[in-house]
């Protein structure tokens, strides 16, 4: 992956020309999954867009695509980046008062994610973690992206992680919503009429690390109140979390533990997996608690 990154840099530079840097960067994801990344920066700008060699190399390597034309396809989609009246996010990017408002919070696995946390403001709820990101909204073909909150961040805000994560959790919890699988489905194909319609998904407006939704419990009563039932969570990936009535009572908790670990296995990223734990929520009390403590994700095979 490396020697492939290095030649797009070489055919990068060659349509970009001096007036740009480009840096080659490792970016950890969640569960440990890095990525290889090319930072591009233009000549008198603090910031730039991150392009990943890893999205390219597939295509490269099964003989789709050549480096020419990935480099050439690479450059029409960053210029965007580097118009005058796209940069303010990125210029401004270390003064508070105006990222403050494009804060969010996201979830990953606390013990899958301990050498990541270490570098980032973080709260351990449960066997989860908060982290916090700046959104940073479209920017032409690129679409919107976003930005990791860490510690050499949070000191250059001088704001406590506290009132960063909340004001994060504040924003986030704005942009939940829920809706029932199955009447999704229901708009695409016939379903029996005697099919249980009560799975919700739980996410943000646009299902990006919708997970965080665990924490709406705003959200959450709803759906527990006109289910009038307390809620299984599962977590489905760091994108959304489904809630399920607790209806069926001891056997229905067995079927779920094998259920949500066999789910990330064979139909979840590893990047994406969230947890192999079942949560449970309690309508009347309106709180969230670890149900079936699941095994470590380090656990399961890729």
């Amino acid at each position: 992956m490396n020697e492939f990154r290095m030649k797009l840099m070489k055919e990068l530079k060659k349509i970009l020309g001096i007036g740009y840097k480009l840096t080659a960067t490792d970016v950890e994801k969640n569960n440990g999954k890095v990525l290889h990344g090319i930072a591009i920066v233009k000549e008198g700008q603090n910031g730039g867009p991150t392009v990943y060699a890893d999205s390219y190399f597939k295509k490269y390597s099964e003989g789709e695509s050549d480096l020419e034309q990935m480099a050439t396809n690479i450059c029409m989609m960053i210029a965007h980046c580097f118009q005058e009246d796209n940069s303010g996010l990125l210029e401004n990017i270390i003064t508070y008062d105006k990222v403050k408002d494009n804060l969010r919070i996201a979830l990953c696995n606390y013990e899958a994610n301990l050498e990541m946390l270490s570098k980032r403001p973080h709260r351990h709820v449960l066997d989860l973690a908060v982290t916090a990101f700046v959104h940073i909204k479209e920017v032409g073909e690129l679409g919107s992206g976003n930005l990791q909150v860490t510690n050499s961040l949070l000191k250059a805000w001088g704001v406590s992680a506290d009132e960063m994560l909340d004001t994060a959790t504040e924003n986030t919890m704005k942009l939940g919503e829920s809706y029932n699988i199955l009447d999704m489905l229901e708009d695409k194909m016939e379903l029996p009429k005697d099919i249980d319609l009560s799975l919700y998904v739980l996410t943000t407006k646009d299902q990006n690390l919708g997970a965080s939704m665990l924490f709406n419990f705003d959200l959450m009563g709803k759906i527990a109140d006109k289910l009038d039932s307390n809620l299984f969570i599962y977590p489905s990936s760091i994108h959304e979390v489904l809630a399920y009535p607790d209806k069926e009572g001891k056997e229905q908790r067995v079927n779920q533990r094998s259920m949500v670990e066999e789910v990330n296995r064979e139909s979840v990223a590893p990047e994406e997996r969230l947890s192999n734990s079942v949560y449970y929520f309690d309508r009347k009390e309106r709180e969230l608690s670890i149900d079936y403590q699941g095994k470590p994700l380090s656990e399961i095979a890729s």
